[in-house]
């Protein structure tokens, strides 16, 4: 695969999820919402048809979500890990082969990757903060969080191990999973 000019991206926007969740899109029932079936049904070829070349993806990290949430995915949890709710078998790790799996898929059909990532705060657990709220996020006087962005602990992004961490997690996504850029 090879990444468009600048100049040259068409990029569509779309969620895991909601790309393949309702049966007009033709993906089996069993994969539907899922990594596995985002490059199964009429979707894609839509998406050609009218020139995409680029899909960015709203947020596939590890997000904050309980057993019947439904959320978009901009409240990480876990930077490091694709989230568990789009893989077939979650419980055993699967999200990790099958997000890679996807990537490749869609370089196979002519589409570069971008993710939409979100770095200016924290989902619940807030792991981040178990190992040190003070250096991580950006606090008031009494050290409650500062929530400035509305979205209730914001990180403190001026902070060289935060900048590293934020730095090595885009190459982490780039690397491993052979992602083409960010939002």
């Amino acid at each position: 695969y090879r990444t468009p000019a600048h100049r040259d991206m068409l990029i569509y926007e779309t969620h895991v999820r909601d790309f393949t969740i309702d049966p007009s899109s033709g993906v089996p029932a069993p994969l539907r919402g899922k990594y596995e079936g985002f490059t199964e049904g009429v979707g894609l070829d839509h998406l050609k048809n009218i020139g995409v070349n680029m899909i960015e993806l709203m947020p596939i990290n590890e997000f904050e979500n309980g057993a019947s949430d439904y959320g978009w995915g901009y409240s990480t949890v876990f930077f490091f890990a694709p989230e568990a709710s789009y893989a077939r078998e979650p419980m055993k790790g699967s999200q990790y082969y099958e997000f890679k799996r996807l990537v490749d898929r869609l370089h196979t059909r002519g589409f570069g990757v971008i993710l939409d990532v979100v770095y200016n705060h924290v989902g619940s657990p807030n792991v981040l903060g178990l190992i040190d709220r003070k250096y991580f996020f950006r606090l008031t006087a009494d050290y409650k969080f500062l929530s400035n962005s509305g979205c209730g602990n914001d990180v403190r992004s001026e902070a060289p191990m935060m900048r590293k961490f934020i730095v090595e997690n885009v190459k982490y996504w780039m690397t491993e999973h052979h992602v083409d850029g960010f939002r």
